[in-house]
């Protein structure tokens, strides 16, 4: 039977020496290893706000693609003409923007003229595809650009409520400004 693994190691041969040449590679490696190690240690701080940064300019990247690509912006800062135009010019064409998000106070209401309120009143029912018989309110719905047209004003009057509560109760205050003033469109 031949000599054990640990005996070749040890017994001072030349076999032995080829072991400490096959393993002195590794150390130095190791030990080059660590060196790397020191100096990333020595340059972690700004590692980690090059790392920042990064982020940074990742998440600002991500908001302004959002924005690009959102429903609102029209993707466009010039018309036509090369004038140049509001990115959110789908919000200018409601004269209350927010009117299906939050409730509008009565002082808020009150400031709109009895066109503009006629209008808004009549704009929530128009976000969700209401057609108009007047031929006023057909007209000015029909130009703007978010706009489509789905239920004839009888069916969409005899489907439920489509409103949520932020929207019915702005209507509801609406309507009761309209009857205070008497309002000629109603």
């Amino acid at each position: 039977m031949g000599p054990s693994c640990r005996s070749r190691l040890t017994n001072g041969s030349s076999r032995g020496r080829i072991w400490w040449h096959a393993i002195r590679p590794t150390i130095l490696h190791l030990l080059l290893i660590w060196g790397d190690f020191v100096r990333v240690r020595v340059l972690l701080p700004y590692f980690i706000v090059l790392g920042i940064l990064l982020c940074m300019i990742g998440l600002v990247g991500a908001s302004l693609a959002y924005l690009w690509t959102s429903t609102s912006w029209t993707g466009s800062l010039t018309d036509s003409s090369g004038d140049v135009e509001s990115g959110f010019a789908e919000n200018s064409e409601y004269v209350l923007p927010d009117s299906d998000m939050r409730y509008y106070t009565r002082e808020e209401l009150e400031n709109l003229s009895e066109w503009d309120l006629y209008v808004a009143h009549n704009e929530i029912y128009a976000r969700h595809g209401r057609g108009f018989v007047r031929e006023d309110l057909a007209e000015h719905f029909s130009s703007c650009s978010w706009y489509r047209q789905l239920y004839t004003p009888e069916e969409f009057d005899a489907m439920p409520s489509q409103l949520n509560e932020f929207e019915q109760a702005n209507v509801n205050l609406m309507l009761e400004i309209r009857k205070e003033r008497n309002d000629k469109y109603l």
